[in-house]
């Protein structure tokens, strides 16, 4: 085989991934909206010291915190955790370890003032290791069959235990499903 015929494949098979990088296995989307301790659909939160902007895709929350006060700010990772739906408190996992057996190393991380600190959160019991190097996260809620929009109006709920000069915060945030999509009604065509 030529070397331009390979090269007229791989440009071929190229454009075919790039033309299906649409392609989800979920049968449907999810949308969010924090819920406490403020209504924003656009799933932001600020106080004096700290702003946190979070974006939930299937399988993890992102989430970027910025230290707006003129003092470091502490984020206890190894104390954040996740309420599910169901109410059932669950310990979660950051970038630092996500893919990792190492779990039990997730450190507290210092945000400098003026800085932003972008992170995700995934619960630790939906990160599974399928063979060595290989990781699967299973999806927050079920998209991938027609129980889906029973998903409708579910909540769940992320504790962030800060460190904020001297003084010790809680954050709770509350997010609920507020639509669930088929991905076909999604098309413009």
């Amino acid at each position: 085989m030529s070397r331009l015929f390979r090269a007229g494949i791989s440009v071929a098979l190229l454009a075919a991934a790039t033309g299906c990088s649409g392609f989800t296995a979920y049968r449907y989307k999810q949308y969010y909206a924090m819920i406490q301790p403020i209504v924003s659909y656009d799933k932001s939160y600020e106080d004096t010291r700290i702003a946190f902007q979070f974006e939930i895709t299937e399988k993890k929350i992102l989430v970027d915190i910025a230290n707006i006060s003129s003092e470091p700010v502490t984020v206890d990772w190894p104390n954040v955790y996740l309420v599910d739906a169901e109410g059932i408190s669950r310990h979660i996992v950051n970038d630092q370890v996500v893919f990792t057996k190492e779990t039990s190393r997730m450190k507290p991380t210092i945000i400098a003032p003026g800085a932003t600190e972008h992170n995700l959160i995934v619960p630790r019991d939906s990160v599974e290791e399928l063979e060595q190097w290989t990781w699967y996260i299973k999806p927050l809620y079920t998209q991938t069959d027609d129980t889906a929009p029973l998903n409708l109006k579910k909540v769940f709920r992320v504790v962030i235990p800060v460190q904020a000069g001297n003084e010790r915060r809680r954050y709770s945030f509350q997010f609920m499903v507020t639509d669930v999509v088929p991905y076909r009604s999604l098309s413009l065509g």
